[in-house]
């Protein structure tokens, strides 16, 4: 369900040393779990049921991203951790 737009456009530039050319691009990716209020709509259509399916599957893509970010922030305390004590470890070692 998510979305994804690609916007590209190009454009000549004339300088005082000859002519250039800009391009770009954007790139838009909706990254929600839930569709729009629209498709929402056509779905409750098809069958009334499909809204607290959607919900659940939001709710536990969310607990799944949370969970995740918690996972890394653990991580880099963890590498953190052990590069400190490297760190203070190498200092005596010196000594």
């Amino acid at each position: 369900m998510a979305k994804r737009q690609l916007h590209q456009s190009s454009s000549n530039v004339a300088t005082p040393n000859g002519v250039g050319r800009v391009d770009e691009q954007n790139i838009t990716i909706d990254d929600n779990c839930l569709p729009s209020p629209q498709e929402l709509e056509a779905y409750k259509r098809l069958d009334p049921n499909l809204l607290p399916f959607f919900m659940d599957i939001a709710r536990k893509e969310q607990e799944h991203r949370h969970k995740t970010d918690d996972d890394k922030v653990k991580l880099v305390g963890f590498v953190e951790k052990k590069h400190l004590g490297l760190i203070v470890l190498g200092c005596f070692v010196q000594l």
